[in-house]
């Protein structure tokens, strides 16, 4: 008797509270049971490939099955039962396995009707491939979507090959339910396998939780691009382009209008009107172009931050939003923020800061309706948050560290969450990771303790910063940070996969992007716990605060007293699971 396929280890994701339980049907009398292992992965694993010889990341790498996938045990796992909200999708993965000498195909089915799957592609890492090391780290990242036709006619596995699937399903109805996945081989080897869902009534809660897209290169803005944004969760996107405006020498525009036919007029359109158009909000960086945010009629700019420059600034703001308006009439003046500078620290020239200073002050006063968003970072402190006035929304790194030297003079960056300002205003929190490196609890479990915490948004620094393919980790010579892979036609890499997968979609998410999304979700839940109370019971606000605690435990803020790690994590008693049933049941019983 030949085996032809082996199903193994059906993985539990990051974005699933779900240990996989798999129920083996109807299998062929061909097959005896012991020919199939069905196991539950239930710990946190990230161990890279690892290869030292004669590279070929077209073959080798990624057919190397000695790894475990990027996992997550999604905070504590109690049921057998896959939890999703009423506009959740239903994830799961298979490891899938060919343990034979000659290549099969096989073929997906699945009792869902909306069913897409993707193969998980490890993806070279910079700080092995980059840094010269005697060996290159493959992470298990990209999410390839594949053909339905080829789930439908044939997968090709080659000869020994181990594979993960990403499966993503869209139920109808809601209550509990069975999803049947059956992989069929070319040799008529059956393997049927089942999991439960409850579909919750209850869906998403409006409570709102914010996320930027931090956007160094500004992203493209197709509505395929936006679509997926949106459906991750980010609410703010960073807009870079300053369209243009004439004014004269008194900063009084020549026209009340924007002069669309520049290429920064276009880049503003392209970018931050798509957005809008979809209810989002935009983030102005303009930092590094306010010396060229005023145009004059003789072609020289105005000197920012003087009576002038400024009386340019809110100008444009009011040309900018009268233009959004005509076009789109729905928008609103909290549509656009303005994102004043990154990382304000010790280090920035006076001249600098106070210009930064004089300008939120002014933006309280003419303009006060337009928010101002400032982010403070590992040489910031406690003196520069209380020196700024005007600021509506604060957003401190994550960890700081309790001492840093500047020119001779040590300062406590952990010191700007002591700040009265911080402590009293909207706060978001974010962090810059190690790219497709970071441990994927940060991007999954984050969200959820800073939200317990009382921040009200929390971010990843940079959603699309890479430098050159996003499919090769050095060749940009830097760390790519981007949280997703372009459409590469002349890249090999890509090509392979589009070849052997028959799909070109224009983005490749990523297993982080699942992370987001799942750990934005949680986020707004706490978010509406804590926003609900005053409508509940003493017991059920004894309930939410015990929740509360164990996750306000876990200090988020300063590095050297931080207890977060994967096991902190991992070891939390407060699970995705248990946040929907509590939501759902509050949601009903209260009928809110």
């Amino acid at each position: 008797m030949i085996i032809l396929i082996k199903l193994v280890k059906p993985f539990l994701t990051l974005f699933t509270t779900l240990l996989l339980f798999l129920v083996l049907l109807n299998a062929c009398s061909t097959i005896s049971v012991k020919s199939i292992e069905v196991n539950r992965v239930s710990t946190y694993s990230k161990n890279p490939i690892k290869i030292t010889e004669n590279i070929d990341v077209l073959k080798t790498a990624y057919n190397d099955g000695n790894y475990v996938a990027n996992s997550i045990k999604d905070l504590l796992i109690e049921q057998d039962t896959l939890i999703v909200l009423n506009n959740e999708k239903a994830q799961f993965s298979y490891y899938l396995e060919n343990i034979t000498d000659k290549e099969i195909e096989v073929s997906i089915n699945s009792s869902a009707t909306a069913i897409v799957v993707y193969r998980l592609l490890p993806v070279s890492d910079w700080y092995s491939e980059g840094n010269n090391r005697p060996y290159m780290e493959f992470y298990p990242d990209a999410l390839f979507r594949i053909n339905p036709l080829l789930l439908e006619n044939g997968l090709k596995l080659n000869p020994k090959e181990r594979i993960q699937l990403f499966i993503e399903t869209e139920l109808k109805g809601t209550g509990v339910q069975d999803v049947d996945v059956q992989f069929k081989t070319n040799q008529d080897q059956l393997i049927n396998t089942r999991i439960t869902v409850n579909k919750l009534k209850v869906a998403t809660p409006s409570s709102s939780f914010n996320s930027i897209i931090f956007n160094q290169i500004n992203l493209q803005s197709g509505s395929g691009v936006l679509d997926t944004w949106q459906e991750t969760g980010f609410t703010h996107l960073q807009v870079n382009y300053i369209p243009t405006v004439i004014f004269d020498k008194y900063g009084n525009p020549t026209t009340n209008e924007i002069n669309h036919k520049t290429s920064n007029s276009t880049g503003f359109r392209n970018t931050a009107y798509p957005w809008i158009r979809k209810g989002g909000t935009v983030l102005l960086f303009w930092e590094p172009r306010y010396q060229k945010l005023a145009l004059t009629a003789s072609g020289n700019y105005l000197k920012p931050f003087t009576t002038e420059w400024l009386n340019a600034f809110k100008n444009l703001i009011h040309i900018i939003r009268q233009d959004l308006i005509k076009k789109y009439s729905s928008t609103t003046h909290d549509q656009i923020v303005l994102y004043l500078a990154d990382e304000v620290t010790r280090l920035r020239k006076k001249d600098e800061l106070n210009g930064y200073k004089k300008l939120s002050t002014f933006i309280e006063r003419e303009i006060p309706n337009l928010k101002i968003l400032l982010t403070f970072g590992y040489y910031s402190d406690k003196s520069i948050v209380d020196s700024f006035e005007g600021i509506d929304i604060y957003v401190p790194h994550i960890l700081m560290p309790d001492k840093r030297e500047i020119k001779g003079v040590y300062i406590s960056p952990q010191s700007v969450f002591q700040s009265a300002k911080i402590f009293n205003n909207e706060k978001w929190m974010y962090s810059i990771e190690a790219g497709k490196k970071a441990p994927l609890y940060k991007f999954r479990a984050l969200p959820v303790i800073a939200a317990a915490q009382g921040y009200k948004g929390y971010s990843w620094y940079s959603f699309a910063d890479h430098a050159g393919s996003t499919w090769y980790a050095a060749d940009g010579k830097r760390l790519d940070y981007s949280l997703y892979y372009h459409r590469e036609p002349k890249n090999p890499i890509y090509n392979y996969w589009s070849d052997r997968l028959v799909t070109q979609d224009y983005l490749t998410r990523t297993l982080r992007l699942k992370a987001i999304k799942k750990g934005l979700v949680d986020a707004k839940i706490v978010r509406w716990l804590i926003e609900s109370k005053h409508h509940f019971k003493k017991e059920d606000v004894s309930i939410i605060n015990n929740l509360l605690k164990k996750l306000q435990n876990i200090d988020i803020e300063s590095r050297s007293e931080s207890s977060l790690n994967e096991s902190s994590v991992y070891n939390m008693p407060v699970s995705s699971e248990k946040l929907r049933l509590l939501y759902s049941r509050l949601k009903t019983d209260y009928k809110l």
